[in-house]
């Protein structure tokens, strides 16, 4: 890489450290801008990962530094940064942001911008990764993330309607669900005001308000030696990261095993059970120190199981309507 190359990334790299995009949600740097009036020291800069990654020249750093054109001040005696101008007041970047969903759980913040940003051609300015805690607490990746831009009007430019992006290659290329931000989160607050509205247990399993399920073959699996803190959301999540869909399962707090029949948009059991399989393998599903097994359910098993989630969910829907008391009312067909 040439001299100039490499000042080029080192540049690009701080004034993101110091860009309305970070700077505002950056502890770190924060508390060192605090500690000495405004400016932070090159060496400490020069510690961060992604810099040790450019370079450990401190020369290099701050010649890189000093050619900012508006963003950055470095001090005469070549060992301090800050930032020129004040950052702006009622800071809002929700304008500039896009959700986009669709990457693989093991993908890295590294990938992610350099597919925005190469492939998709976005101007995008900041990749914020969203994350979820799974049953042993650990920090995962959801497989969404906001991507910022420089300008409300990039951002509306890039979640255009017919705006399609495709990520992967081959058999695992899909195409990634991308909308604004805002109104991402006008969905999220329309849907929280839609559970506050409805009973909470009938709105997680719609499901349970239709009529007999017509049988599908191909539906059904089994799980045994569930761990210790088992829930119904931990095993639905279980499903999804094997890429499955899960309408039903028939586990309470304090089981050890279940039943759970998949959406008939979903991938076939023989498909989930053997991802389901992979990831216990590699310790990624397990509770305490259990972990689950699956079986595949065919012919009359299935049939038989079939028939006794339809049975549990008549049962619920008939102590769900004594407790409303609605249990005399007619529903009417539209």
């Amino acid at each position: 890489m040439s001299t100039e190359d490499l000042e080029s990334k080192i540049l690009k790299q701080v004034e993101f450290y110091f860009s309305d995009h970070n700077l505002p949600k950056d502890k770190f740097l924060n508390a060192e801008l605090k500690k000495n009036d405004g400016w932070v020291l090159i060496a400490t800069i020069a510690t961060f990962k992604r810099m040790r990654q450019l370079t450990e020249d401190m020369d290099t750093i701050v010649a890189a530094l000093r050619k900012s054109p508006e963003l950055l001040e470095v001090s005469e005696d070549g060992t301090k940064v800050r930032r020129k101008k004040e950052l702006p007041e009622d800071l809002d970047l929700d304008p500039n942001s896009v959700y986009f969903k669709g990457f693989k759980q093991d993908d890295t913040l590294e990938n992610i911008f350099d597919y925005l940003t190469t492939k998709a051609g976005l101007n995008v300015k900041c990749v914020r990764m969203r994350y979820y805690k799974d049953a042993n607490g650990e920090k995962k990746f959801k497989g969404s993330i906001f991507a910022e831009f420089a300008t409300p009007e990039e951002a509306k430019e890039a979640c255009a309607e017919g705006k399609k992006y495709t990520y992967g290659a081959g058999e695992e290329a899909k195409e990634l669900v991308v909308m604004s931000k805002i109104a991402y989160l006008e969905s999220k607050e329309s849907e929280n005001r839609r559970r506050k509205r409805s009973d909470i247990e009938k709105d997680d399993n719609e499901e349970e308000k239709q009529e007999e399920t017509k049988f599908e073959a191909g539906r059904l699996f089994k799980i045994t030696n569930v761990g210790e803190g088992g829930t119904r959301e931990i095993i639905k999540d279980w499903i999804t990261q094997a890429g499955g869909s899960c309408a039903y399962v028939t586990f309470q707090v304090g089981d050890t095993e279940g039943t759970c029949r998949l959406s008939s948009d979903s991938a076939d059991a023989t498909t989930v059970v053997g991802k389901l399989r992979e990831l216990a393998e590699a310790g990624k599903l397990k509770l305490g120190d259990a972990t689950p097994a699956f079986e595949v359910l065919e012919g009359q098993a299935e049939i038989d199981a079939w028939k006794e989630i339809d049975a549990a969910k008549a049962e619920k829907r008939k102590a769900m309507s004594k407790r409303t008391g609605r249990g005399n009312l007619k529903r009417t067909r539209m």
